[in-house]
């Protein structure tokens, strides 16, 4: 009969990134998203850029406070780009 496997289906097939969409990032995982120092994370967590709650010691980052941040990236970023 060979082996069975059980696929849990997330929601996230399809996406137009690659990558599977989450509904929450650790620190370490939104540190790798955002390509940037975990400790830069933390920074921006306990200073309120980007909003987290807690469970327990560990720091979860809402998937949508972070898309909010690399959007705000984004369009900083296309203000200041001059096009010739």
């Amino acid at each position: 009969m060979g082996s069975k496997t059980k696929r849990i289906a997330s929601g996230s097939e399809g996406t137009q990134t690659g990558e599977q969409a989450r509904a929450y990032y650790s620190i370490d995982a939104a540190a790798d998203r955002l390509t940037i120092h975990r400790s830069t994370v933390e920074r921006l967590l306990h200073d309120g850029t980007v909003a987290y709650f807690r469970i327990g010691r560990r720091l979860i980052i809402p998937a949508d406070s972070l898309l909010r941040y690399e959007a705000f990236l984004l369009s900083t970023v296309r203000q200041r780009t001059r096009v010739f």
